[in-house]
Order: structure tokens, then sequence, then C-alpha cells
């Protein structure tokens, strides 16, 4: 009788396990993906390598106002120059999705000081970036952005 308790107990444990880690394992959530583009704004205003380098996809690509395409690469470079922590700047959220493992955030940088692409001395920057959620996290993977007048 005894070992019959014992086993009705270790069997219960086992199947509570999966519940209880998918309560501590993150989703791909709006929630997470504001926070996660919230965070991104942080990591380029203090020019954070460390964490841009965590942050950006494999395969990361931007679109600068000036028509040029930078990659993963070109743009760790630019910001160990220390270039993108210059630009201070408020962010506001527009509009979120997620369709499948892919989030979507348009939204707009207030700007303390225009940007050096900034060519009309424009505040504003409007942006969308791309995240794809992989290993249990969100991966900045595209970014566009131009100003606004």
């Amino acid at each position: 009788m005894r070992i019959t308790r014992t086993a009705v107990l270790i069997g219960a444990l086992i199947a509570a396990a999966p519940a209880a880690a998918a309560g501590t394992t993150p989703e791909a959530t709006e929630a997470s993906l504001q926070q996660v583009d919230q965070r991104q704004s942080e990591i380029v205003q203090t020019g954070d390598l460390a964490s841009l380098d965590a942050l950006l996809h494999r395969d990361y690509l931007v679109h600068v106002p000036n028509g040029r395409t930078l990659d993963r690469s070109q743009i760790l470079e630019f910001a160990k120059g220390g270039a993108l922590s210059k630009g201070k700047h408020r962010r506001v959220q527009e509009k979120w999705s997620i369709t499948g493992t892919t989030g979507i955030v348009f939204g707009v940088d207030h700007m303390e000081s225009p940007s050096p692409l900034a060519t009309r001395g424009e505040l504003k920057r409007r942006y969308t970036n791309v995240y794809v959620f992989e290993d249990g996290r969100w991966k900045h993977l595209a970014r566009h952005f131009h100003f606004l007048p």
C-alpha cells in the first residue's frame, strides 16, 4: 500500500512539472513584444553593445533614410563608434501585431536633437521594427525608419 501511494505521488509530480515549467517559460505575447521594443530603444540610446549583439537576429537588416540597407555586422560596427547612442529619443509605440512567431511594432521616436541622418533637422522618426520569437525570446529581425517633417 505504501509503494502505491509513493508511486501516485511521484506520478502526480511528474505530470505537474510541465505545467509548472510553462508558467516560467517566456511567451510571444503583445506585452513581451512591447517590452522588447522599448528595450531596443534603451539599448540603442545607452550604446550597450553586448545587449545589442544579443538582441539582433543573425539575419538582421535595417533600411535607413539615405537609402542604404545595413546588415547586422555593419550596425554593430556603427554602434562601436558610438553613433547610435547619440540619438536620444522618447519612443511612442502606436501599433503592434503578432502573427505566429513574428511581431511587428509601429511607432514614432521623438528626438531630443536632429540625427546626423536627418538632413532637414527633423526631430521625429517613424519606425517599423520586426521581431521573431526564437528559443523563448524576441530577436530583432528588421527595421525601417524615416524622418517626419
